[in-house]
């Protein structure tokens, strides 16, 4: 299990990055969602442990369920970047967040 307070310096040093390129953002726990308001845009990101190494993972949520009162079904995840890629992270979230996706989603 990673660090908790490496954890919290990466959800850190990530929420600056994004705050420097303009975005709202919010925190919870191991959560940053950047939010770009002028196309009301928000994409989330988590820092998970994978195979071993802290990753920043893309969160996507699926669409809400037709059925009133149906339990949502849990985002999946996917790792993108080492944690302590930070600018690079950082430049991906903005990237999404404005609208604009350049190459694979898995690079």
């Amino acid at each position: 299990m990673a660090d908790p307070q490496r954890v919290g310096d990466y959800v850190t040093l990530l929420s600056a990055a994004l705050s420097r390129r303009g975005l709202e953002v919010r925190v919870t726990g191991d959560r940053v969602t950047a939010t770009n308001e002028d196309v009301n845009l928000s994409q989330g990101v988590l820092l998970r442990e994978v195979d071993g190494e802290l990753m920043w993972c893309w969160l996507w949520v699926g669409p809400r369920p037709v059925i009133r009162g149906a339990p949502r079904p849990e985002p999946d995840v996917e790792p993108f970047s080492p944690a302590d890629g930070i600018e690079y992270a950082a430049l991906r979230i903005a990237n999404v967040v404005a609208g604009r996706v350049e190459g694979a989603a898995d690079v």
